[in-house]
């Protein structure tokens, strides 16, 4: 178990991609960042342990199946990536 800033602890494996286009991605059970400098960032760490909370709350594959399709609802009304990511129900409370 790591201990970030003295603040969090993670006690979910980290995986680093370099080439993921976003800072983090939560994918049960791993937190996966695209910089190690990210594990020192305690809002990039929290936002993704919420992720990992809300797929066991709802059974981890009922959670991937529900966000992909508010994703693709909201590209469908929104026609842009960002303001369809920013509208899922699950990014909604989990800002940082």
């Amino acid at each position: 178990m790591q201990i970030l800033s003295n603040l969090i602890k993670i006690k979910y494996p980290i995986i680093f991609a370099p080439f993921m286009h976003v800072s983090g991605m939560a994918l049960f059970p791993f937190i996966v960042l695209s910089k190690k400098k990210f594990i020192h960032n305690p809002q990039i760490i929290r936002h993704e342990i919420i992720h990992l909370k809300q797929q066991l709350e709802l059974l981890i594959l009922p959670f991937y199946a529900l966000y992909l399709l508010n994703y693709l609802v909201n590209l469908l009304k929104y026609k842009n990536h960002n303001k369809a990511y920013l509208n899922i129900v699950f990014e909604q409370g989990n800002r940082f």
